[in-house]
């Protein structure tokens, strides 16, 4: 479904590109696929019962070393953020780096049988020519981990930042008065970590630098809202790393599944939920 999907719109697209002259796209004006063939056999990919996600095998040296239910589950257990690289890899001869695994996997459907995977040429985006980035008397190692550091053109350090989205957010503080979009905001200085690439934002334009390192997948984990769940009927008190951990806990408890903005208003309020529960903040300092 996901090849008929793309091609219609990407037809139009292409038509698009041929009649008129766009000059963001560049010199390159064609419209490329993530797939290069179809397979039928693709159709017969078992699911899970009564639900739509398909179980996905993760392949070490060619070795099942697990198999999970979902693809969100699998990007997960990877510590992949990019659901695009994982449809990339998919059913595919190549293998990718794991953050979490620490190691080299291929990531396949069961049933897949080897003379049936995938051995075109996957695309990525080229940022292979951009430079790296080479900051005076400043060794990116020794960065703190996890920590955006900000410089302007003339290579001085401006601020650093925690959250990726925080830096895009503050240094495009009318994003809504101007129709910026933090999100495309925080994606382009993701992407240009560590270039020599300056990134414009509404302050003015600016480089990024991060520690090698750094694993913001971890940090992502953790919650960026600590709490401990006060429940006043059971008197119970219950430590959690973040809001969705305590979605996923609660659904249980209550047997539905509470809003998360819902949640983190009453977190942030300190008002009490359903007559019952009280979100107590954690500082991450202590």
């Amino acid at each position: 479904m996901f090849a008929v999907t793309q091609l219609i719109p990407r037809i139009l697209e292409q038509s698009l590109l041929l009649h008129f002259l766009f000059t963001l796209n560049g010199k390159d004006n064609k419209v490329r696929f993530s797939y290069t063939k179809w397979d039928s056999k693709f159709l017969s990919i078992p699911v899970l019962d009564n639900k739509t996600a398909k179980r996905v095998q993760i392949v070490i040296d060619k070795k099942v070393v697990r198999i999970v239910n979902s693809i969100q589950q699998l990007m997960s257990i990877l510590g992949i953020k990019s659901r695009r690289t994982i449809m990339k890899y998919m059913n595919h001869v190549r293998s990718f780096y794991s953050p979490n695994y620490k190691n080299y996997v291929n990531i396949r459907y069961p049933n897949m049988d080897e003379e049936n995977l995938l051995t075109h040429n996957i695309i990525h985006r080229n940022l292979s020519n951009i430079p790296e980035l080479v900051i005076p008397n400043v060794n990116l190692f020794s960065l703190i981990p996890n920590e955006l550091y900000v410089y302007n053109s003339s290579l001085s350090l401006i601020k650093i930042y925690k959250p990726i989205r925080e830096a895009a957010k503050d240094l495009n503080p009318n994003n809504e008065k101007l129709g910026i979009n933090v999100r495309g905001r925080e994606i382009a200085i993701s992407r240009s970590k560590n270039k020599k690439k300056l990134v414009y934002n509404e302050l003015g334009s600016f480089y990024f630098a991060e520690n090698p390192n750094s694993n913001r997948w971890i940090i992502y984990q953790q919650g960026l809202y600590p709490l401990i769940l006060k429940d006043i009927i059971n008197q119970t008190e219950l430590e959690f790393a973040g809001i969705k951990p305590v979605q996923r806990y609660l659904t249980k408890l209550l047997e539905m599944k509470p809003d998360y903005k819902t949640i983190r208003s009453h977190y942030n309020n300190g008002t009490l939920y359903k007559k019952r529960f009280i979100f107590i903040p954690i500082s991450k300092n202590n």
